[in-house]
């Protein structure tokens, strides 16, 4: 089926969100670079709204290392969960440095403290946690519990 004329490709979806204690969210991506600033983007509209996190001072780098890219993708969403949860900071766009056993991430953002908080993710569970790639397209699939 093709797409028709000027409709963008859809970044992520809330696929479910009426149990009160997760959120099970989609995320797409053409490339590796776009499924996680596709993924930050979706973790920062959970959790506040996207539209005020306009002061990208703050800039974080890190390494995550697994033996592939959907144990590396977990471990990096857990330490977006851990640095909301410790250093109180919210990210909106990152680089990326890929490796075959690490990715390399340097992330733009600013302090929760001045921000609406919507939901608070508490934690990724592996429950549903799938990565596939299909028709060159990265699709994450994620529960986060709140």
């Amino acid at each position: 089926m093709e797409k028709p004329i000027g409709v963008k490709p859809k970044k992520w979806e809330i696929v479910e969100d009426k149990n009160i204690a997760d959120v099970f969210l989609v995320v797409f991506g053409k490339t590796k670079h776009a499924l996680l600033n596709n993924l930050l983007e979706a973790f920062a509209a959970i959790i506040t709204e996207i539209k005020e996190i306009n002061n990208l001072k703050e800039k974080i780098t890190f390494k995550v290392e697994a033996f592939d890219f959907s144990e590396q993708i977990f471990l990096f969403i857990e330490k977006l969960i851990y640095l909301k949860d410790t250093k109180h900071l919210i990210f909106k766009k990152g680089d990326f440095c890929f490796k075959k056993n690490s990715i390399e991430a340097t992330l733009f953002g600013q302090k929760l403290t001045h921000l609406p908080i919507k939901v608070d993710i508490k934690a990724l569970t592996r429950h549903k946690f799938d990565l596939k790639r299909k028709n060159g397209i990265y699709r994450l699939s994620l529960v986060f519990d709140i």
